[in-house]
Formats: structure tokens, sequence, C-alpha cells
């Protein structure tokens, strides 16, 4: 090998070495400056005024700061610092004491010295480290920020009505807002036209207005809004009941109740709220509060069904509920009546069976119920069982004949003039009566004729005449015979005896005469009026 290449390579060996070497060395310098630089900070080598301590370990003594601090609120923090040093007077910055409080209702103390206040007193804060301890006063004392008056419910502004009473609180507070207890407020009102207040807080309301409370303490106020209002104490209908509209369409005028109170003077200001029943309509505004005068408006549209509808008005403070009423009158061309029955057969004069009647029905063939019905007889004589339908669509009649003989008519009209709905006629054929000899039969009856005693006694019980002529119908003016002719007078003044009624039927007239009397006018007496079957 070349000599110069040997020498190139011993050189390159040295110098590693070298390097080794230099870089072992400042390493185990590094190290010692990191120890001597631990061992100082420590207080192990050295005089300083604080080092660093691990734990508690070395020190010597503890002191509080500050020495006694008081809270005026609950809630209040303070910051008490610890100082622990060791036999040298060096403060141990790593030492961490334990702290606590005497009673912690009074205040209650943080790992970090920071003591929170919980309530009214005073106590004790220790730090401890290890044997030594440390301890410092706090008190607790509360001071009046503020002042809330209100109502039991908490309110900050109260309205109540006139003429009752209210039961207001004052309550004295700190800065952080808790109840400072034990403390009394001096009351006062501004306007004593309008409300009082004693020394108690008990309020009384004169008169509608507004006025402020004030209550205070420790010279630190705090006030309420107070308005006095007018309760309703009834509500009236002033106008809009009653009215008429077709089904789905709006009253012609605007329902006006008025609310008064216990003076019967308006109750200005008070909410009144308009209900109405499911599928009867709606209105508009449902709720309105009372004008000057308390008087309420509102409009009201009527639901798709004819009939009856209600509309409900209630007042605030007051229990009652007015109720309003309108009639939803059926759409003609939403309406179908027909007859319950054709073909009506009957007696002349006598009355037909509940078969009369109509039924009210949409268009879709449902039931129309409550619907009014107006009943005219063009022959005979009606007793309406109901005037409007009932559930199922269905009014119903009672038809009695006339006592003619023929075609008869009634007349059914639905609805009013606004539904122009026509009327309906329902006929029925009035037959020809029974035979002469039934009605002969029950024709026949005994006639009770009541005369005078004084007069029968001074005519010396003269005999009486009795003729029972026809009234009505074919052979008007026939006569007919009563029993015996010239009947006896009984002992209780009475005339009797028997009729035999004539060939025609229908109504007759009995009558009696004195034979005795003058005037034979005066003696004639009506006796019965009978009907022929």
């Amino acid at each position: 090998m070349p000599p110069l290449i040997q020498t190139t390579q011993a050189k390159s060996a040295w110098f590693h070495h070298v390097s080794k070497g230099v870089a072992v060395l400042t390493s185990t310098g590094a190290a010692l400056v990191s120890i001597i630089t631990a061992l100082y900070s420590y207080g192990m080598l050295g005089s300083s005024e604080s080092h660093q301590s691990i734990g508690n370990y070395g020190a010597a003594w503890i002191r509080l700061r500050p020495a006694m601090d008081t809270a005026t609120a609950i809630g209040d923090t303070i910051y008490f610092a610890a100082t622990v040093a060791d036999k040298n007077g060096s403060i141990l910055v790593g030492a961490r004491p334990t702290w606590t409080t005497g009673d912690s209702s009074v205040a209650n103390v943080g790992s970090d010295g920071a003591v929170v206040a919980r309530g009214a007193g005073t106590t004790i804060v220790s730090a401890v480290v290890g044997s030594f301890v440390a301890t410092s006063r706090i008190i607790v004392r509360q001071e009046v920020a503020g002042v809330a008056v209100a109502n039991p419910a908490g309110d900050t502004a109260v309205g109540i009505p006139e003429g009752t009473e209210l039961q207001l609180t004052a309550r004295a507070l700190d800065s952080r807002g808790h109840t400072v207890p034990g403390k009394v407020a001096q009351w006062r009102i501004d306007d004593t036209t309008v409300a009082n207040v004693d020394s108690h807080g008990a309020l009384t309301a004169n008169n509608a207005g507004r006025t402020v409370v004030t209550g205070k303490i420790d010279g630190v106020s705090g006030y309420l809004p107070v308005a006095i209002v007018t309760r309703a104490t009834a509500l009236a209908i002033v106008s809009g009941s009653g009215q008429h509209a077709l089904a789905g369409r709006a009253l012609p005028q605007r329902i006006v109740v008025r609310a008064t109170n216990r003076r019967g003077a308006p109750a200005a200001g008070r909410a009144v709220t308009f209900r109405v029943v499911d599928g009867h309509g709606q209105v508009d505004p449902p709720s309105v509060a009372t004008d000057a005068d308390g008087r309420a408006r509102a409009s009201w549209t009527l639901g798709g069904d004819p009939g009856r509808q209600a509309l409900f008005a209630s007042v605030e403070n007051l229990d009652t509920t007015l109720t309003i009423e309108a009639e939803s009158d059926p759409v003609a061309a939403n309406t179908k009546v027909t007859a319950l029955a054709e073909q009506l057969r009957a007696r002349a004069g006598v009355q037909l069976s509940d078969s009369v009647g109509i039924r009210v029905a949409d268009s879709t063939g449902r039931a129309l119920a409550d619907v009014p019905v107006r009943w005219t007889a063009l022959d005979g004589s009606v007793e309406s069982a109901a005037g409007r339908t009932d559930s199922v669509g269905v009014a119903r009649v009672k038809w009695t004949l006339s006592g003619k003989t023929g075609t008869q008519r009634l007349r059914a009209l639905v609805g009013t003039t606004l539904s122009a709905i026509p009327a309906v006629t329902i006929s029925a054929i009035a037959l020809a009566g029974a035979s002469e000899r039934g009605c002969r039969r029950h024709a026949r009856q005994a006639a009770h004729v009541p005369r005078n005693r004084r007069k029968r006694q001074r005519r010396g019980g003269r005999s009486t005449r009795a003729v029972a002529q026809r009234r009505h119908g074919p052979g008007h003016g026939a006569r007919h015979r009563l029993h015996g002719r010239r009947a006896h007078a009984v002992d209780d003044g009475s005339l009797r005896g028997r009729l035999h009624a004539g060939r025609p039927c229908g109504g007759h007239q009995v009558a009696a005469q004195d034979d005795g009397a003058r005037d034979p006018r005066s003696g004639r007496q009506s006796l019965v009026r009978r009907r022929g079957v």
C-alpha cells in the first residue's frame, strides 16, 4: 500500500476518536449544570429569598394575609394568601398548604385560598403546612344595596280591581341580590285617591287609576307601579241577538256586548272573549278589549248548517258566560222538502193521524235538524207539535179537517222569507160522516136544564118545554123533540128529559122555555151544544 494512503487513513481515525470525546465532555458538562441549578433552586446550594420545594419539605413556618376581612354580600369572594418559608427564611415556592374554615355555613374556602361567603356571621380561615398552622378571620355582614317591592306572586308591577286589597312585601337585598333578613320597610304611596297602603304593606284599591308604592329600608328605596282597574261584574247583550242570515253568511249587524262594574258604570279595558260552538261558524275578532263605554264588538259568520246557532261571550274576572243566538236559514238551492205521506183520507171534522208532516234535507239527502217550519191550514185547523224539524229532519203537525167534504189543503213553509223556499202543500180528502142511524144514536143525550130555585117556587112549579134546534148544515131550522115534550121539574130546580135527534147530522142546540114566563124569551135558556158523529 502506498505511504500516502496509509497516512490519510490514520488521520481519519484520529479525528473520529476526538469527536467522540468532545461529545462526551459536552453532555457531562450540561448534566452538571442542570444538577447545580436544581440544587440552587431547591436551596441546596447558595442562599436566596425564595426557592422551590418538594412538597412541604423544609417548611419551618407559615403566615396568612389578610389577618381579617369582611364580606358585604352572600357570594362575595375574598382571597387569602399563605406564605411558607424554611428555617433560613427563604420562601418555599412549591409548598401547598391545606385550607379549612371553622364554620362552613358562614364561609367556604377553596384549595387556592379563595373564601366564599355563605351566610351572615364570623369564622376562622386556617392554612396548615405539616405541623404549622396559620389563621385569619372573615366576617360576613350583609349590607342593603336594594329593595324589592312586590306582591305575593313576586310581580314587580301589579293591577288589582277597585275595592279589593292586596298584601305587598318589601325585601332588602345585598349587592348580589340575596335577601338581607331582619329588615322592616317604611311604606308610602304617591296618590292616596287611587289607593292606600298601611304600615304593614296592605294595599287598598280605591278608584281606577295608576300610582306608585314605595318601600324604604336603611335609606334604600324600592318602587312598585300599581294599576287600579275597574273589574267587570256583569256582561249584557246590547244588540245583535236573534238575527237571521242564510247559512254560511255573516249576520247583517255586529254583536255588541257591554261590561259594567259593581256600580253599574262602564268597565273599560276589560278583555271580552267570543267563542262559537263547533260548526256554528266563526267570529272576528275572537277577543277584544272594551272601549270607554264598556262595549265590545264582533262580527259573526254563521255555520253552513241551518237552524239555531250559539255564540258565547265572556269577560275576564267574571265566571258567567253570555249566550247569543242567531237563526241560520236554509238556502233554497241546497234544501229539499218532501211530504211524509200522500193521498191522505179521513172523515170530515176529525183529526188526522201523526203521518201529517214533512221531511227537510239538503241536496245530498242529509237530514236538516232544527229548521223552523210554519204551518197554515187552508181548510180546517192545525195544532203544531213542534215548530222545528227534529234530529231526523222531520216536522209533524196535528191537522183537524173542516166539516165539509172534498179536498182540503195544508201548507208548510220552511225557513223564513230569506230562504225563499217554495211552500209545500199537503192535500187530504174529507169523506162524508157515519150513517144516519149512528148519527142519531150518538146525538141522543140527557138534557140537564138548571133553573132558578126561587123562580120555580114563585111560578108554582110550572112546566117547561125543551126544544132542540139544528144550528148548522143541511136541514137548518129543523125541529127535534125532547122526550115527553113537557118535562117534569125535579126538586133541585132542574129539568130532565131525553132528546131524540132528527135525521140530519151535525151540531145541535138544546133550549128550554118556561110556559109560565111572561116574556117567552126570558124563560129560554141554552142547554147543550153537541156535534153529531
